[in-house]
């Protein structure tokens, strides 16, 4: 059976603050399983996948602002008649 850990589980593991896990979560550095409307765990496998590849702070970052900047460009799209 797989074993699924909580976000403070994981941010202490990567010594980092369960916001930033939050953070990671949100911009799909690290994939979750959603147990119901208000609970999230992570795969160890998950986890370990990523401690793996060596993910960095400045990847992540990198990661976060490339999403941020996707969500406030305008619609480019035009209509061609």
């Amino acid at each position: 059976m797989e074993r699924l850990l909580t976000i403070k589980d994981v941010a202490t593991t990567l010594t980092l603050s369960p916001f930033t896990v939050k953070r990671m979560l949100k911009v799909g550095v690290l994939p979750f399983v959603r147990i119901n409307r208000n609970v999230i765990r992570i795969r160890e496998e998950d986890l370990q996948k990523l401690i793996r590849l060596r993910l960095t702070r400045a990847d992540y970052w990198k990661a976060s602002k490339e999403e941020s900047e996707q969500e406030t460009e305008p619609d480019d799209r035009r209509s061609v008649d």
